[in-house]
């Protein structure tokens, strides 16, 4: 009887380590490097992520191949031709930041991603801290507008919440102004100007809506091709 225990007992405890075994294999299978490429401040990188297999861009940072790896993602295409590197990536993610495995709540990154958490996590800025020039559209007038400046140039003073630069040949600025409509108080903007995180600006740019960038990624509201002034 005893002998019988024993040799269960035995086996349970090769069943757990079994289990743990297969457990630890789950929890380390991820995205992994394939190919690495650097094109001045930005790293390319061909993943592996199952089954799957894309390109991904993002601020430069040394990678190895054969590394676990995620990111923040920000923007998808079919396809998108570097002409620094002279090729075609397809299909391709254009992501915020780099994030090491089992460090998701680590915020910093080299372009400043840091910042740009902290304020994008406050609430909505106060209509008080802005003031709007003559003609300025508010935020919340700009995205229940569309059939009144679909296609227009117009004007919006608001304060720079996050930027991401230099994707698609462009800078995305968000940027809210103390408004909203149902709920949505962010405003994206396009833009060859720089902004930071922080400050208060005045957009000039055209109102886009409903703009489909392909891959799933499609802008309700969009300012784009917008010049941009510092206020503050």
């Amino acid at each position: 009887m005893k002998k019988n225990q024993r040799i269960i007992l035995t086996l349970l405890g090769s069943i757990m380590l079994i289990s743990i075994f297969f457990i630890s294999c789950a929890t380390q299978k991820g995205k992994t490097v394939l190919e690495v490429l650097d094109s001045g401040r930005y790293t390319y990188a061909s993943i592996q992520d199952g089954d799957k297999k894309y390109w991904v861009a993002g601020p430069k940072k040394k990678l190895n191949v054969g590394q676990a790896i995620d990111f923040e993602n920000s923007l998808s295409m079919e396809k998108f031709h570097s002409k620094a590197l002279k090729r075609d990536f397809s299909p391709i993610i254009f992501a915020n930041r780099w994030i090491q495995p089992n460090q998701k709540d680590e915020s910093k990154s080299q372009n400043g991603s840091d910042e740009i958490k902290k304020i994008s996590s406050s609430q909505m800025v106060e209509r008080s801290a802005i003031k709007p020039w003559k003609n300025d559209i508010s935020v919340e007038d700009i995205l229940k507008g569309k059939s009144n400046y679909s296609g227009k140039k117009i004007s919006v003073t608001g304060k720079v919440i996050k930027v991401n630069e230099n994707i698609l040949n462009r800078n995305w600025i968000h940027v809210q102004d103390g408004t909203s409509n149902n709920g949505i108080y962010d405003l994206t903007v396009t833009s060859e100007d720089k902004a930071k995180a922080g400050e208060i600006v005045r957009i000039i740019g055209t109102a886009v809506y409903d703009k489909d960038f392909g891959a799933g990624y499609v802008y309700s509201t969009l300012i784009e091709n917008a010049s941009i002034e510092k206020v503050k």
